[in-house]
């Protein structure tokens, strides 16, 4: 797998002789699935340069078998846990790779305290890398994922009207994202926030009524093959006031300069500014607090982000959303959300721009 190549170089060069990854019931399930392709809950990959070798227990032998190409290793949890299994395997090597920030502090003290002997490398940011930029195979995961995303809103509109509430569209929409074959919604639940509930940018499905003459945020993705999509629409629930057109107006402009300027090559810091330069020229600078937007691949957030605090470039292949917002407390929010496939050439759009849609 080029994945698996790009980190053993990696590890070579800084002469790391194996790479360490513990998954304990979910805790680091995408980068399991990054780097095997298994997606049970409960795994510990070990990789050098010539070995592949996954841990799992009885509940996936079979699984493991199936969906990896790695040398199995089976857990028998009468006689002991996942750490103590990865502890005798690991005993061979002087110095190994493992993501702290997907390592609990217990399992990684464990780890060290067991094994003086053995230095332990943080390879946290490498691997954000790596996963960060993104294969064809990958891009086309990713676009399937967004078709099945944009064709299940486009049905589920077809339910939402005044006197139904927001958890009973978040289900109409995840049913039709399962239905055209999302495997789940790449965010559970997905956000849908009506009426002065939208000016709450993660704004979950409540139980409130959704009314005529309100604006709608609603942000969903689905998952194709394991691979996220993540799109916002603002939808006009009838007649909305002059404000509202006038808030999404700067919104879709917004996005617009940024959608047409940025590029690989660019910071993250550089590409925001694209869109918060114009909502703070219209006097709302103060009402959009997140950033302009984030990675997606096999998690629904990933690096890089695209935010005034960084500074980096922004490498060839990497596909990001792009999503500024205005939320005006106690009113209402708009938030327009794409997703991108940043090239040195520019921005591919991957979703498909829709003006304000009015139901």
């Amino acid at each position: 797998m080029e994945n698996i190549d790009k980190l053993l170089n990696y590890l070579k060069n800084r002469s790391i002789e194996a790479y360490l990854c513990i998954n304990i019931e979910n805790s680091n399930r995408s980068e399991s699935f990054y780097f095997s392709g298994f997606t049970g809950s409960l795994s510990a990959l070990i990789i050098d340069s010539k070995n592949k070798h996954i841990i799992t227990d009885s509940r996936y032998y079979e699984q493991a078998i199936k969906e990896t190409e790695y040398e199995l290793i089976k857990l028998d949890r009468n006689k002991g846990d996942l750490i103590d299994l990865v502890d005798k395997q690991i005993k061979k090597y002087k110095k190994i790779g493992i993501n702290y920030s997907k390592t609990s502090y217990k399992v990684l003290n464990g780890l060290i305290s067991r094994n003086e002997k053995i230095q332990f490398v943080d390879v946290e940011k490498i691997i954000s890398e790596i996963r960060s930029v993104k294969s064809d195979d990958e891009i086309e995961k990713i676009k399937k994922s967004v078709e099945i995303a944009q064709k299940a809103l486009i049905e589920a509109l077809n339910y939402l009207k005044p006197g139904i509430t927001e958890k009973q569209f978040v289900a109409r929409l995840e049913y039709e994202m399962k239905n055209l074959g999302s495997e789940r919604p790449a965010f559970i639940p997905p956000i849908v926030a009506s009426g002065y509930r939208s000016a709450m940018p993660h704004g979950r499905a409540s139980d409130k009524i959704i009314e005529y003459g309100e604006l709608v945020v609603i942000d969903f993705g689905a998952v194709y093959e394991g691979y996220c999509s993540d799109i916002t629409r603002t939808v006009a629930v009838g007649e909305i006031s002059d404000e509202a057109y006038r808030i999404y107006e700067i919104v879709e402009r917004a996005q617009r300069e940024a959608l047409n300027k940025m590029k690989a090559g660019m910071t993250g810091k550089e590409i925001d500014a694209l869109a918060r330069n114009i909502i703070e020229k219209a006097g709302y600078g103060y009402a959009f607090g997140h950033s302009l937007g984030h990675g997606i691949g096999v998690d629904g957030h990933e690096a890089p982000v695209l935010s005034p605090r960084n500074t980096e470039e922004i490498r060839n292949n990497v596909v990001v959303t792009v999503e500024p917002g205005i939320y005006l407390l106690g009113k209402f929010g708009v938030r327009i959300e794409d997703d991108v496939l940043l090239t040195d050439r520019g921005a591919v759009l991957l979703s498909k721009q829709d003006e304000l849609i009015i139901i």
